[in-house]
């Protein structure tokens, strides 16, 4: 399971890597998820959607895969897959050292 930040930079699995500012993948082999933080311009997030397209070819097309924006999809199978519990990402708001 990896939860990547930026492209090319890894975070631990945990809801103090989350904030508004970015976009993280779940990647758990056969099942990937982008949670794409409200305050992520168009640009971030096409980048992530070439970045899943590549995980879907690498392993032939078989994941299933979700797109879920903060704020107005349901998130708790986001937070579900990280093992993690659900919390207003936006209230928390934590600055990333990792941040783009």
């Amino acid at each position: 399971v990896v939860v990547v930040v930026v492209i090319g930079h890894e975070v631990p699995v945990s809801t103090e890597c989350l904030n508004v500012d970015n976009v993280f993948v779940y990647d758990g082999g056969m099942r990937i998820v982008i949670w794409q933080g409200m305050s992520v311009g168009n640009k971030l997030k096409s980048k992530f959607v070439n970045l899943m397209q590549h995980f879907m070819e690498s392993r032939q097309g078989r994941p299933t895969r979700e797109i879920i924006q903060q704020g107005i999809d349901d998130e708790t199978d986001f937070f579900t897959c990280i093992k993690q519990d659900w919390f207003d990402v936006s209230k928390h708001a934590p600055e990333s050292p990792l941040r783009v």
